[in-house]
């Protein structure tokens, strides 16, 4: 039974044949969705169906791989361009590489059309520095794995117990952040090649408001995020992190 007009954003899109090219999306309805397009006209891979733009999809049969039969665009694409678009490239893969296949959410949906109105905001406005870019970012790797399940708490820690802004925490990726309370977890603190395993509560509970103005909060957020993401992404690295060494 076909699937008619669900709304879309492409996430990737290559090859198949010389006529057909296959497109990961992300689906209101059914989550992440791959499937066959044939092309109508001889357009490049790249410009075969537009990124950051809103779609509605139709598909028919297929199991892992759908059959799709409509493409239509129906809004204007984000304008992003220099580090926001290689920003927006970098949400694509991350969801690419975290989303199961058809496991619904329209709260991913939200959180994706969230982000790319941020960075086309900063394109727009001017703010195109590597640190614009930051807090949009990390806003939206940290949702993202709340929503899918791996998120951990930034105002309790592991032992439910109030984020004291005085104190030191080391992160347990399963249990959240842990206080630095045993002679062994202190003299992490002095030891300048672990410091970044130890964070602040201070700027743990900035993190639990998203109050990412202080260059400390941003460091140790992006450090957070990392930790949290490593054990999902396992040792293939992110293409589009590449993208950033060039700016």
């Amino acid at each position: 039974m076909a699937t008619q007009q669900i709304s879309s954003y492409l996430l990737h899109c290559r090859k198949y044949t010389d006529s057909r090219v296959i497109l990961d999306l992300l689906t209101s309805d059914f989550g992440l969705v791959s499937g066959v397009f044939r092309l109508k006209t001889k357009k490049k891979i790249t410009t075969a169906v537009p990124s950051f733009t809103p779609l509605l999809v139709s598909w028919g049969r297929g199991q892992a791989l759908k059959t799709i039969t409509d493409v239509e665009p129906v809004g204007p694409g984000c304008k992003l361009s220099g580090i926001t678009l290689f920003a927006a490239m970098y949400v694509n893969e991350l969801m690419l590489r975290l989303l199961a296949a058809e496991d619904s959410s329209a709260d991913v949906l939200s959180l994706y059309q969230g982000v790319l109105l941020e960075l086309e905001h900063l394109a727009l406005s001017g703010q195109s520095q590597l640190a614009h870019i930051e807090v949009p970012l990390r806003k939206f790797e940290l949702m993202l794995l709340a929503n899918l399940g791996y998120g951990i708490s930034f105002s309790s820690d592991a032992f439910d117990q109030t984020i004291e802004e005085h104190l030191f925490y080391r992160l347990d990726c399963e249990q959240g952040f842990v206080p630095v309370l045993t002679s062994d977890d202190a003299g992490v603190l002095s030891s300048p090649t672990k410091m970044k395993v130890v964070f602040e509560g201070k700027t743990i509970l900035s993190m639990a408001i998203n109050d990412f103005s202080d260059l400390m909060v941003r460091r140790e957020a992006k450090t957070i995020s990392r930790m949290l993401l490593k054990p999902l992404l396992g040792d293939k690295p992110l293409k589009s992190r590449e993208l950033f060494s060039t700016v």
